[in-house]
């Protein structure tokens, strides 16, 4: 007798080989008992010559340990949220999505607060490796596709507060 697998055993069997969503298979979700973000401040994206700007609540990872756990296991709700990544000084960062279940913007920025470069729609749970193109002291995450949604871009900045 020989095993064919049914829908059910084919979507796992495909939801472990595959870095995003498959053939119908449900999407990745965080745990419900993971903790949400903190509110530790705010960050505006300002841009050159348009009227509109974006405004998210942020948590602040300016530690090694609070940088080494950024988004893992959780996932952003909106786009009214995300993380900001402080570096002590300016550098090439690398950012990866090892157990982040929801896609992100990553916007790499440079120490004067202008936006370097964004990597649009990362793959979730992915080992995939997301580089600034030049020296960055700042990070920010957010939902996937928030980059395009607002018009975000390399001619615009960031402005944070801490509450």
């Amino acid at each position: 007798m020989r095993f064919i697998p049914g829908p059910a055993q084919l979507c796992i069997f495909l939801f472990l080989l595959a870095p995003a969503p498959l053939f119908g298979c449900p999407t990745p979700v965080a745990d419900p008992a993971a903790p949400a973000l903190r509110g530790d401040g705010q960050l505006e994206f300002l841009c050159p010559d348009r009227p509109a700007k974006a405004a998210i609540r942020i948590e602040i990872a300016d530690s090694p340990t609070t940088r080494a756990k950024g988004l893992m296991d959780r996932m952003l709700k909106d786009d009214v949220e995300g993380m900001l990544f402080v570096f002590e000084t300016p550098a090439i960062q690398n950012f990866w999505m090892r157990n982040t279940p929801g896609s992100l913007d990553i916007i790499f920025v440079a120490e004067d607060g202008r936006v370097r470069n964004i990597a649009e729609q990362t793959i979730p749970l992915s080992d995939r490796t997301y580089s600034s193109a030049g020296p960055a002291s700042f990070v920010v995450e957010v939902r996937g596709g928030f980059a395009r949604r607002f018009g975000i871009d390399q001619g615009c900045r960031i402005q944070w507060q801490r509450y």
